[in-house]
């Protein structure tokens, strides 16, 4: 999803691209309130946007005459590219080999298969209950130039912004001061001999993940079988069994070695980290 020293708004933008902007009222204190450079501080973020951008979609398309049914927001979607760990601080590692042993990166964990989200599917048979013109006039309300959607991501953009600005400076300290360090070029070198022992030629610490994550997620869309909604439940997305498991032992393999790799460096890493921190305070 993302890279070690991604900055944290482009950390926010895999899952959030649809959570930009809303002034509803009563929302402001929720836009204002500021962020903790935490694991934790990230996902009160992106789940604030995400409510941000549902109700305004829904208050937009019910100015237009139609409904809008608000997605609540999925807590698995968010995977950080650290770890999970909420008390966490900014660009803290705390993947374990226990961890990624069981999950990998988390790209293909617990995707035997996908249902759409419920609130896709109502809206879905909404749309589809309409008639052909109230479907061309409700398409063109919510997904139009000037639509519902692209007023609310505007809309967001501007009530956020300030508080993204605060955090991205404070992120930018920390990124600043530890990739610039001779600390961490030592770190990195370290880190990257031991990945070469492994197969990995040319592996960069900052970018290794990511490529990983993006490798798997390629390789699942080549393999996703779609099936059609029905009157049991909604459409889901299936993954042979056979060829998912090829995916998920490339994932964590990769994943074991990035952390197996990075606990030689571990305690180094989080003494330069610290450091970094203290800058803040």
């Amino acid at each position: 999803m993302t890279r070690l020293g991604g900055t944290l708004p482009r950390l926010l933008l895999p899952v959030g691209a649809a959570l930009l902007g809303s002034s509803l009222l009563g929302c402001s204190s929720r836009a204002e309130a500021p962020e903790p450079l935490t694991n934790a501080g990230i996902r009160d973020l992106v789940r604030d946007k995400w409510q941000y951008q549902e109700e305004q979609m829904a208050a937009c398309m019910k100015s237009e005459g139609f409904d809008y049914f608000p997605r609540e927001f999925d807590e698995d979607s968010l995977v950080l590219p650290t770890g999970n760990r909420k008390d966490a601080r900014y660009m803290e590692v705390t993947m374990t080999v226990d961890e990624v042993k069981q999950k990998g990166f988390g790209v293909t964990t617990n995707s035997g298969s996908t249902e759409l989200s419920d609130r896709e599917d109502k809206n879905d048979q909404y749309a589809a209950g309409l008639s052909h013109a109230d479907y061309a006039a409700y398409q063109l309300a919510l997904e139009g130039e000037k639509g519902c959607d692209a007023t609310a991501a505007s809309a967001m953009d501007k009530s956020f912004q300030q508080r993204e600005s605060d955090l991205e400076r404070s992120t930018e300290t920390i990124r600043t001061f530890v990739f610039s360090s001779a600390e961490f070029a030592a770190m990195s070198k370290e880190w990257s001999s031991c990945m070469a022992q492994r197969g990995w030629d040319r592996a960069n610490l900052v970018e290794f993940d990511s490529t990983i994550r993006e490798e798997a997620q390629k390789r699942m869309d080549a393999i996703a079988v779609p099936s059609s909604s029905t009157e049991e439940g909604p459409a889901a997305i299936f993954y042979p069994t056979k060829e998912l498991e090829d995916i998920h032992k490339y994932e964590v393999g990769a994943a074991v070695d990035f952390v197996e790799c990075f606990d030689t460096i571990r305690s180094d890493y989080d003494d330069l980290l610290e450091q970094a921190h203290e800058r803040l305070a």
